[in-house]
């Protein structure tokens, strides 16, 4: 398959948006260990930063070498795997449905619209490359 359906920009913007995705829950993380609620120890574990420490990060740093390793693919001249990530990624937002409330409104606000970009991108990306 050719590259030609998916635009060199495009394609970046999946791998960007997907590495800013991670870096901005690492900051929310960071940001929640800088300065907890008072009380956050009696919380229950899900409304934590933990479920995204043990379960989303190491999720999306898979998928975002497996995307790493589609770009490689995509910049031979194969799109399957960059056509397979997108699929993947297109439905993170109902992947990612655990507790927020724990992250400040600027961390939550930035986690949102990066997800919202990836898998805009990535529906993109998924569309062009459909065959009906």
């Amino acid at each position: 398959m050719a590259t030609a359906n998916i635009d060199p920009a495009l394609a970046s913007s999946f791998e960007q948006s997907s590495a800013e995705l991670i870096d901005r829950i690492r900051q929310a993380i960071r940001d929640f260990q800088a300065n907890p609620p008072l009380g956050w120890q009696t919380w229950e574990s899900w409304r934590t930063p933990k479920p995204w420490e043990a379960r989303v990060l190491p999720n999306l740093e898979r998928y975002h070498s497996d995307l790493q390793a589609a770009m490689r693919a995509y910049h031979a001249g194969d799109i399957m795997p960059i056509t397979l990530a997108a699929a993947r990624y297109a439905g993170l937002s109902k992947d990612l449905e655990f507790d927020m409330s724990w992250m400040t409104e600027q961390d939550r606000a930035a986690v949102q619209k990066v997800v919202q970009q990836v898998v805009a991108v990535a529906d993109r990306i998924h569309r062009l490359t459909s065959v009906f």
